[in-house]
């Protein structure tokens, strides 16, 4: 998940600047989480140059969520069932990443701070991993960087 949760991430980030984290950031980072979330226990951070990322599970599911390093909320990453996907998006990815020629990896859905969805999902075929971004719609595209 933490591949896709940075794709997702990098995608929300295109054409934005990006400034060095500061303990200020930091801070509003933690205040920003704890207004959003009220998990008591078990939250494990990551501050990074360009986001920070918060870890933490609700109900045994894994949440990634993450923030500018200036500590405005950016949005959230969870993992999702394949089968739940947009019906075009899964006729697609029937049509052109099909079994066992590709191999699903992991599915997620990534949740802005604008409330809108993207999708990812990251496919093996030999030894390389792909990963298709799937909008609300059901339109797939392939990611154009590698992981």
């Amino acid at each position: 998940m933490k591949k896709l949760a940075l794709i997702a991430l990098i995608t929300l980030a295109i054409g934005t600047s990006s400034f060095a984290a500061t303990a200020n950031g930091e801070l509003k980072s933690v205040t920003t989480f704890n207004n959003f979330y009220k998990v008591k226990s078990g939250v494990t951070w990551k501050f990074a140059e360009n986001f920070h990322k918060a870890s933490f599970e609700i109900n045994g599911t894994k949440n990634e969520v993450f923030f500018t390093p200036e500590g405005e909320y950016l949005g959230i990453t969870q993992p999702f069932a394949y089968n739940k996907l947009p019906k075009a998006a899964l006729n697609t990815i029937a049509a052109s990443y099909a079994y066992p020629k590709y191999a699903l990896e992991e599915c997620i859905v990534f949740k802005n701070a604008e409330n809108e969805l993207n999708y990812f999902v990251s496919m093996k075929k030999g030894n390389k991993t792909i990963v298709l971004q799937i909008n609300e719609y059901g339109t797939v595209s392939q990611a154009q960087w590698k992981i």
